[in-house]
């Protein structure tokens, strides 16, 4: 019995020694503590999801893009994963600097982009006017607006 007790613990102790139980707790486990000790936490998230999806992109508008840009599933606007369309849709204004509301509709795709695209409505006072489409897996936002809409640059983060 003191044989298999001294066994045990030179085991328990190898096992330790060679951090197969951890001694201390991975901050990456708990992403809720990381994000306050790194506010800038979703940019970075949001950069590293670019490169995960298909190496991420950096463009204004999508090679092959067929169609009015940003008003058809075939010409999406380029924008960065996760809250890429919060800052996108905040710095898109109409000509007469009203700000739009948007609301999103639905995942689409279509025959001549890769990648999932995101169909978003667009409301300018209380009215709808138009949808718009979004393809988000590239490291930035397209600093282009589609016809009839700009950008305010100075909100461009």
């Amino acid at each position: 019995m003191i044989t298999y007790l001294i066994l045990t613990g030179i085991v328990l102790l190898i096992l330790f020694i060679l951090h197969i139980f951890p001694l201390e707790r991975k901050m990456e486990k708990y992403p809720l503590v990381y994000i306050k000790k790194r506010p800038n936490y979703l940019d970075e998230l949001s950069n590293n999801l670019a490169l995960i999806n298909f190496g991420g992109y950096v463009l204004e508008e999508i090679h092959g893009g067929k169609g009015e840009f940003g008003y058809t599933v075939t010409n999406p606007i380029p924008i960065k994963p996760g809250i890429g369309y919060l800052t996108y849709f905040k710095q898109l204004r109409t000509f007469d600097d009203k700000e739009i509301r948007y609301k999103y509709l639905r995942t689409t795709e279509a025959y001549n982009i890769g990648d999932d695209i995101d169909e978003y409505e667009i409301i300018i006072d209380n009215e709808k006017v138009t949808n718009l489409f979004v393809c988000p897996f590239y490291l930035t936002n397209s600093t282009r607006a589609p016809y009839g809409l700009k950008i305010i640059k100075d909100e461009i983060k």
